[in-house]
């Protein structure tokens, strides 16, 4: 559980990427342990080690630090990243319904939709508590906040293939699948 986390806070400390995977992360870890003051500990060293990785850059460059993290990737217009990849704000660009340097506030859409991909993921979870649950859940909501990305690139979905990969081969005892049946 520790190592995971440590690995979790390492990666989002340097790709704000990995943040759709963190609530079905912390979801799976809250069932895991069997106290609650364990789960809140772990959720600390999460914390402690991630802010420990960005307090650097902010004190750096905290005007810098906070365009780059927040407001170029969530902005829109001249402020942000163009929309440029294969995802739903590309099809609606192609289609002119929004241009490149669009307002449209995707970065919403996409809160919303893991919210409620992660309240899914509670009760899924609940049902199937094991590693390849976790992995499959994880790629799907990935991919679900990809869709309304206004920047996605191929190894993103290369990125996802992997984690799929690693769910195939973590496989759980059948015992565990049809007892939940």
């Amino acid at each position: 559980k520790v190592s995971g986390i440590i690995l979790l806070s390492l990666s989002f400390g340097t790709k704000i990427l990995v943040l759709p995977f963190i609530p079905i992360y912390f979801i799976f870890i809250y069932m895991l342990v069997k106290r609650k003051k364990e789960f809140f500990s772990l959720l600390f060293l999460f914390t402690l080690i991630t802010i420990g990785i960005y307090v650097p850059f902010y004190l750096w460059d905290k005007t810098g630090f906070i365009e780059d993290l927040f407001i170029y990737p969530f902005a829109g217009g001249n402020a942000s990243h163009p929309v440029v990849g294969i995802a739903i704000p590309q099809l609606l660009q192609t289609i002119g319904f929004i241009s490149e340097k669009s307002n449209f506030p995707f970065h919403i859409l996409q809160l919303c939709i893991l919210g409620l991909w992660s309240l899914f993921s509670f009760f899924f979870m609940k049902k199937f508590e094991n590693i390849t649950t976790l992995c499959i859940l994880s790629s799907l909501g990935f991919l679900l906040v990809l869709a309304f990305s206004r920047i996605v690139q191929t190894n993103y979905v290369a990125f996802v293939s992997q984690i799929l990969v690693l769910a195939v081969c973590c496989k759980p005892p059948l015992h565990t699948i049809y007892e939940h049946a």
